[in-house]
């Protein structure tokens, strides 16, 4: 910055351009933006300040004639004012990078997040694929078992019908041997009588 003031000082000296040179002094104004220290532009302003009183300390006296002396103030004044707005500028370049580097954290964490609860989702569908799977098993066995037990009790009915069935004819046979030893038994008694 120093160097290219005094370049811009040089040929406010050595050349009459008036105006034009003023306006030459904020490009070092403009460039100190992109300074790393954080009040870079007001420095600048200060040392564009001092060269412009440095020129017209030097130019003024070698003319004879201080009449641009108000319009180097009024250039002074730009200065500030070009400064503050570089300032503004710097300010909000480095909340927006700010921003842009919080964005950025805040997406990398969502990204981790998404990873995660994709993962989780994922380990939650297997269980539950092991778990409907274990319950579809024991769903079969149970029908298998249902099954069984349905053949097993028709299986009952038939055996207590047909065991019924014998135990009925049996006992339909002894009741008519018992009738007929009864017969018997009440003949013989009224032979013996």
């Amino acid at each position: 910055m120093f160097c290219l003031c005094t370049e811009i000082l040089a040929a406010d000296v050595l050349l009459p351009l008036g105006f034009v040179i003023w306006v030459l002094y904020i490009i070092p104004l403009l460039m100190s933006v992109y300074l790393s220290y954080r009040y870079a532009p007001f420095f600048t302003r200060w040392l564009v300040v001092g060269f412009i009183l440095l020129g017209s300390l030097i130019t003024g006296p070698a003319k004879g004639d201080l009449s641009d002396l108000p319009n180097r103030a009024t250039f002074i004044m730009m200065a500030v004012i070009v400064a503050m707005l570089v300032w503004e500028i710097r300010q909000n370049y480095s909340d927006l990078e700010r921003e842009v580097a919080e964005r950025r954290v805040a997406q990398e964490k969502l990204e981790d997040l998404t990873q995660t609860l994709e993962r989780r989702v994922a380990d939650h569908t297997q269980e539950l694929s092991d778990v409907n799977k274990l319950l579809q098993e024991d769903i079969a066995e149970r029908k298998k078992r249902d099954r069984a037990l349905l053949q097993a009790n028709e299986k009952l009915n038939i055996l207590s019908s047909i065991t019924r069935h014998d135990i009925l004819n049996k006992l339909t046979a002894l009741v008519a041997f018992l009738e007929l030893s009864k017969e018997d038994a009440g003949g013989d008694e009224k032979m013996l009588h």
